[in-house]
């Protein structure tokens, strides 16, 4: 457990606990997930979900770069959700997170 903390510390000392806890439900999935089910799944709040999904993307709110460990995409059936899902990125970073954390 203790490697997976420090693991996790020397990619960002600042990554929330709220980011990661996104971020592990994603890597259950193996298919897109629509942002507001992830914000049922975390108990957070549209605004911090998006706040989150944008920091795990290329770019969080700020402008700043972001973790590039997700792709968000419209909802071919509504247009107005948005989904995500771990990019090939996401999911090297959960596969190297795993080995780390044995």
């Amino acid at each position: 457990m203790l490697r997976c903390v420090a693991y996790l510390r020397r990619l960002d000392s600042d990554m929330e606990l709220q980011l990661l806890h996104m971020l592990l439900i994603l890597a259950t999935r193996s298919r897109p997930m629509l942002m507001g089910d992830l914000g049922d799944l975390t108990g957070l709040s549209q605004s911090s979900v998006s706040r989150n999904v944008q920091k795990l993307g290329e770019r969080d709110h700020r402008g700043r770069p972001g973790f590039g460990f997700v792709e968000v995409s419209e909802d071919p059936y509504d247009h107005r959700n948005l989904m995500v899902v771990l990019n090939k990125r996401g999911r090297a970073f959960i596969a190297r997170m795993e080995s780390e954390c044995q």
